[in-house]
């Protein structure tokens, strides 16, 4: 058994702590306190779990047994609490076949693989600081050399433009009002449509998104997609590939589920006469930042005329 320090002790205390922490102080409401403090949980059980496997070299023992069962639970747990809380932002009907959704089960595994690379990573530091100060010198450098290089080539994917296919990323668009800004600045008719890569819907409309963009005139049209779930690991990579792959021309950037609702509250947005926030949603601001319609008409001949008819 490799006995951990009270040092490592404290540390793994104060993650945990931290992990809960940040988890849950971004709530606005109880039911997504209470998601977010089930997913801080399954982090820190995931997390505190590979130190126990790690310390007892075993995964069948006990401990394996234990680790296993807690995570299943807090998986699960997070998965219908996460399904839940989404429909609430979202203003969506509830449904039974939400919670059996592939695209939606997706972001609690990643989360719960992510905790467990984290785990091992700890855990791999800690056997780090053990070996011999030259051996530790040597991996230490090596490790850092290829993890530079990982990060930089991820950053420059993640941020570079593909002006020369007329799609740009601006990801410093996250409120309504900064999208009207974009508008005056740009004097051009914003038709704003939001997303995620998980709709299907949304997906369908990206497919004659080359058609409709042809009826339109870009001299007075300028096309914004806000991808939601930006929180979602890994969400902004899978929406980046969508984008290249419907070749979506415009300006694009990305938003947290409810950054998305909050928008919608900012344009006057009204459940009672507009229906249930969903996606896709698409509004339309005017040059001079007014907004023209809270909840526009998907991609048709007629709303490309009524786009290119916007003074």
């Amino acid at each position: 058994m490799k006995k951990l320090t009270s040092h490592f002790k404290i540390i793994l205390w104060i993650i945990s702590a931290a992990v809960l922490f940040f988890s849950i102080s971004g709530s606005a409401s109880l039911k997504g306190f209470l998601y977010n403090l089930t997913e801080g949980l399954l982090v820190v059980s995931t997390y505190y779990g590979i130190f126990l496997l790690y310390t007892n070299s075993n995964f069948k023992n006990k401990y394996g047994k234990i680790f296993g069962v807690i995570a299943l639970i807090m998986t699960l747990t997070s998965h219908v609490l996460r399904v839940i809380y989404l429909a609430e932002t979202g203003s969506d009907e509830l449904k039974l076949v939400h919670f059996f959704r592939v695209s939606l089960f997706q972001h609690t595994l990643i989360v719960f693989g992510n905790s467990v690379l984290f785990g091992l990573a700890t855990c791999g530091l800690i056997w780090l600081f053990r070996q011999p100060r030259r051996k530790m010198i040597r991996i230490t450098g090596i490790s850092l050399a290829i993890l530079s290089l990982v990060v930089s080539l991820c950053y420059v994917y993640l941020n570079q433009g593909l002006d020369e296919q007329e799609i740009y990323f601006n990801y410093n668009i996250n409120t309504l009002s900064e999208v009207q800004g974009f508008a005056i600045s740009e004097q051009k008719t914003i038709y704003l449509d939001f997303w995620h890569s998980g709709c299907r819907p949304c997906l369908q409309e990206f497919e004659q998104h080359d058609e409709f963009r042809k009826l339109v005139d870009k001299d007075r049209v300028h096309f914004m997609f806000i991808g939601a779930d930006r929180s979602v690991p890994g969400e902004k990579l899978k929406q980046r590939a969508l984008i290249q792959k419907y070749d979506l021309k415009g300006t694009h950037s990305f938003v947290s589920r409810e950054q998305f609702s909050r928008m919608l509250d900012q344009a006057g947005y009204d459940v009672n006469i507009h229906g249930m926030k969903a996606f896709p949603h698409h509004m339309i601001i005017g040059p001079d930042g007014t907004i023209i319609e809270i909840k526009a008409g998907k991609p048709t001949e007629e709303l490309a005329a009524r786009l290119n008819s916007i003074r």
